[in-house]
């Protein structure tokens, strides 16, 4: 799952504020880094973070993003509450999208969460277009990685030419 690597990744680098070097902000950074919101960086964050919860209690099953998705609406005590309900709902391992939904709304109601539970949208994705959703986010993560590797190779020339320019100033040439 392509959303679960880019959603650790862009967690280290918020939390760790390593887009403070170049970038005033996360939302900044996430805009023109990668050109996406930060509202949808936030949304891989929180979703990665749900998928490593639910893997870590469960030895490793991989949710699908729109899954994800759903219970990330919740407070993170709540996420695996809500997964162990769904799996009873669906009276399966790998509960369906209407369980996940069902659990979440079950347990928002009883806790009187403020999260907003989302649309059906996600939900009514065909099979098609859930490996089209997964291919999209799939190019999207090779993107990254391509871009992340030529921001790497900007930055080495950056300061290659800083400590270049810094000999020229030093020497008064080059050597």
């Amino acid at each position: 799952q392509h959303y679960f690597a880019v959603g650790i990744a862009l967690t280290e680098i918020r939390d760790n504020k390593l887009y403070k070097q170049d970038f005033t902000s996360f939302g900044v950074y996430c805009r023109e880094r990668w050109g996406v919101a930060r509202s949808h960086a936030y949304r891989l964050c929180d979703s990665a973070q749900v998928a490593k919860r639910i893997a870590a209690d469960e030895n490793g099953p991989v949710l699908l993003y729109r899954h994800a998705l759903l219970l990330a609406k919740l407070k993170p005590d709540e996420q695996l509450g809500a997964w162990d309900h769904a799996k009873s709902i669906s009276d399966s391992e790998r509960p369906t999208g209407e369980a996940i939904l069902e659990a979440v709304n079950a347990i928002v109601e009883t806790h009187g969460s403020a999260s907003v539970v989302p649309s059906q949208a996600l939900l009514n994705l065909s099979a098609a277009e859930a490996v089209i959703l997964d291919a999209v986010v799939g190019q999207a993560m090779g993107a990254v990685q391509r871009v992340s590797r030529t921001n790497s190779t900007l930055a080495s020339l950056r300061r290659k030419t800083m400590a270049l320019k810094n000999r020229v100033k030093g020497n008064g040439r080059c050597r």
